[in-house]
């Protein structure tokens, strides 16, 4: 079977077109999958307490997938990592960009840890308002209570004694 010249191009552009997007829908695939195992390997060095290594993957994820919608988990993850290594400027930076997301998961527990750590440099009066939040907006959350007992002990420590009451 002989096809005409057109026909035969018409051909080749189907194909060429079909393999294109074959290979671009692997691609794809192959992407996800690479950020996922970031993702997943992070998490389960966070779940080991190796939070050094976790924050080093957690990084690399948010780098490379800054708009995946796992990454305002890894965010938190890389507050959490740390946080848990003293680096409380670095956990600030990774809370304050998760503290207006109200829908968040972990909302309670952002709020929370972004007041440890303004209580930790100090900053006594930003510490309050943030166990403040987590009081009145997850007043029913495990958190609550020692957001009310931490936010009374920034206030004292902010001079607002009359406010700890």
């Amino acid at each position: 079977m002989r096809l005409s010249v057109p026909l035969a191009l018409m051909l080749i552009a189907v194909l060429g077109t079909a393999l294109f997007l074959s290979r671009s829908a692997t691609a794809d695939v192959v992407e996800s999958d690479e950020a996922e195992q970031t993702y997943l390997s992070a998490n389960g060095l966070l779940n080991r307490g190796l939070y050094q290594l976790a924050a080093a993957e957690y990084r690399k994820f948010l780098a490379e997938h800054a708009d995946h919608d796992k990454a305002p988990v890894a965010r938190y993850g890389l507050a959490v990592c740390c946080f848990r290594t003293g680096d409380h400027d670095g956990a600030l930076s990774e809370l304050e960009q998760l503290a207006p997301r109200e829908e968040f998961a972990y909302a309670a527990e952002v709020r929370a840890m972004l007041g440890q750590c303004r209580l930790a440099r100090q900053e006594y009066g930003e510490a309050a308002a943030a166990f403040a939040h987590v009081v009145a907006k997850h007043v029913k959350h495990a958190l609550a209570d020692d957001a009310a007992a931490l936010c009374a002990e920034a206030l004292y420590l902010d001079g607002q004694h009359g406010q700890t009451v």
